[in-house]
């Protein structure tokens, strides 16, 4: 019984972690007005990163 109840217990916490893996994934777009306004790009700002 200990080893079910330990493996069970592993499955629970798997399942549980992988739930809020996939919750916390959110897609959100990337382009130019993530950035802030006068942002220049180029090799200039690699320094501002």
């Amino acid at each position: 019984m200990g080893k079910k109840g330990a493996l069970l217990l592993c499955l629970l916490v798997l399942m549980v972690a992988m739930d809020g893996a996939i919750a916390s994934h959110k897609w959100r777009p990337f382009n130019r007005s993530c950035f802030p306004p006068g942002f220049i790009f180029g090799a200039g700002s690699a320094a501002y990163q």
